[in-house]
């Protein structure tokens, strides 16, 4: 008999739990945890890429297109982070109206988020020891004009150099590769709004100077300038193959961009001599796989990417919303880092990533409009397809694909169900809500580690994604007991298996199983987290199976969170108290 096929089948485990209701066991709450021995791998490199269930696939694919439809966009291509892997890309509307499709495939300018490259390779230099960030400017580029100007200054945007708005607008600029000392003339021509550290003044220039910095500093101590540093510790690094510069306008599978809406622009600016402040480009895909690798410390360490995601200051102690090379936003409690971009004429681009949750989004449109028209727009969708992953109201895993990668946290505010579909993953979660249904079809695969729990997200803005707490006091840790190796449940038919909360009136009876001298503690949980109930705390002697009857009585109706420990195992869940 497999394992789920009936509650009172024995867990192969050191600890089991059944809740009953009252006397009569009327409900059961059926928590599952399979742990086999081998997984599939995950798939090979696809532009095109959906680890998302196909509730919320739909759900992002119809907010794309509505907002495509209600705005008049050319086209849109989008990536997202969950969990510390890009689930899923996608492209939409036109790379090339009403001639090529928008996919994950198609090329686009990054605009100013390439500032977030140099300040990667800046922070490399830092963190090899090559330079420091309070050093000046001039230490490294001494026919700079400004002595008093710091890198960190520049990284964070407090240097007062000027931007295109402030007088620092002429043209042409010259075509081709980035060559640091004609960008350096460049800059010289801008000059400074305000002494250094007393404001902040966003500005391309200056990180077109930074460029030139990481040249000269690259050079000498590693032979190589801007570009081959990028190809080393960047594109290589997370194999980045469509990301490059974009010297001459001409890039393959190069989206057309549209100025004013309808009209492909057929004067492309040129970008190579700010390649530092926002020349490169590269698919959706490359882009998002570029913010993984910000996310994972893949380029820098963590200590160094803290540093470049501290909200920085001024003189004063004033913050400023700036880290270094990014922008710093913990509006929502939790760290946001981003940066946007536009090229004009051309595209419009948005990154925002939340490292603690390992999530994060990408949009690309090719609209140019002037005046950032578009930044508005992606940014509004952005807000929606972060409401979607985090929380879902449903979730339904159908069909005949799987769930592949690693270290996946689906959660649904409330239920989640799966049918005709298999699961070959290192770790899958499924939390939601209310109501977890595994209906026949559904498959664990050998070497998946699979954990079904009762907590859902409840609407929360920014939830745990991955992370769970110990402390139940905030959110309780959703550990099941340690599970042995079963080829039993490899392959499941036929049964419907509901997890669900456990509405009781006064009496809940609990049987657990101890195979070895334990501690063993029950408490009774209030949603505030609050203590309300404690029915064991003790030592457990000798093997067997006990029960204890948790006691109701005088408690108000509503959800109630129980904590069952074990030794090292916990296992917890919700209870519904119902007159």
């Amino acid at each position: 008999m497999p394992l789920w096929q009936s509650a009172s089948t024995n867990w192969k485990t050191n600890s089991s739990l059944i809740v009953k209701t009252d006397s009569i066991m009327k409900k059961c709450i059926i928590i599952l945890l399979v742990f086999c021995t081998t997984a599939l791998s995950v798939p090979a490199f696809a532009q095109y890429v959906n680890l998302l269930d196909q509730t919320v696939s739909t759900a992002i694919d119809g907010l794309v297109e509505q907002t495509i439809t209600d705005n008049n966009l050319p086209g849109v291509s989008i990536g997202i982070v969950y969990d510390r892997q890009i689930v899923y890309t996608n492209g939409y509307g036109w790379a090339k109206r009403n001639k090529t499709d928008m996919s994950a495939s198609t090329v686009m300018r990054w605009g100013s988020i390439s500032k977030t490259v140099t300040g990667v390779l800046v922070m490399k230099l830092v963190e090899n020891g090559d330079i420091q960030l309070d050093d000046p400017v001039t230490d490294y580029v001494p026919e700079y004009e400004n002595d008093d100007v710091t890198i960190r200054q520049l990284l964070s945007h407090q240097s007062g150099t000027r931007h295109y708005d402030d007088d620092c607008t002429f043209s042409p600029y010259y075509s081709g590769a980035f060559n640091a000392t004609k960008s350096l003339d460049i800059v010289e021509k801008c000059g400074l709004l305000f002494t250094p550290g007393t404001d902040t003044n966003y500005s391309t220039f200056g990180f077109v100077l930074l460029g030139v910095l990481v040249d000269r500093v690259g050079i000498d101590a590693y032979g190589k300038g801007y570009e081959a540093l990028f190809e080393d510790w960047i594109k290589n690094e997370m194999g980045l193959s469509t990301m490059q510069a974009d010297n001459t306008n001409t890039l393959p599978d190069m989206a057309t961009g549209y100025e004013p809406l309808n009209t492909a622009t057929n004067n492309v600016p040129n970008v190579g001599w700010k390649l530092p402040a926002g020349g490169f480009a590269s698919n959706v895909y490359d882009l998002t796989r570029f913010m993984l690798g910000l996310m994972d410390n893949r380029f820098i360490n963590e200590t160094t990417s803290e540093t470049m995601w501290t909200d920085q200051t001024l003189n004063d102690g004033t913050t400023t919303g700036f880290g270094l090379g990014v922008f710093i936003d913990e509006s929502s409690g939790d760290l946001g880092v981003w940066h946007n971009g536009i090229s004009s004429a051309m595209s419009n681009t948005l990154m925002d990533f939340f490292p603690e949750q390992q999530l994060g989004v990408v949009i690309m449109t090719n609209d140019g409009r002037p005046g950032n028209v578009a930044f508005p727009i992606i940014r509004e969708l952005k807000e929606q397809i972060l409401d979607v992953v985090r929380c879902p109201q449903s979730r339904a895993f159908v069909g005949s694909g799987g769930l592949f990668g690693r270290n996946i946290h689906y959660e649904a505010a409330d239920f989640i169900e799966a049918s005709l579909f298999e699961i070959s993953d290192s770790k899958v979660v499924f939390d939601a809500g209310n109501t977890i249904r595994l209906k026949p079809g559904f498959k664990a695969l050998e070497g998946t580690q699979f954990k079904a729990i009762i907590d859902g997200c409840e609407g929360a803005s920014t939830p745990d994604m991955a992370r769970v707490s110990s402390d139940p006091t905030t959110k309780p840790e959703h550990q099941l007991a340690t599970p042995k190796t079963s080829n039993e449940i490899v392959n499941i038919r036929g049964q419907l298996l509901s997890i669900m909360p456990n509405p009781f009136n006064d009496i809940v009876k609990i049987d657990y199983e101890v195979k070895d001298t334990s501690e063993v503690s029950l408490v009774l949980y209030n949603m505030q987290g609050n203590e309300v109930r404690r029915q064991l705390n003790h030592v457990q002697q000798s093997p067997g199976v006990y029960q204890v009857e948790m006691n109701g009585q005088g408690l108000p109706d509503g959800m109630y969170l129980y904590h069952l420990q074990i030794g090292f195992e916990s296992i917890t869940g919700k209870l519904i108290k119902k007159q």
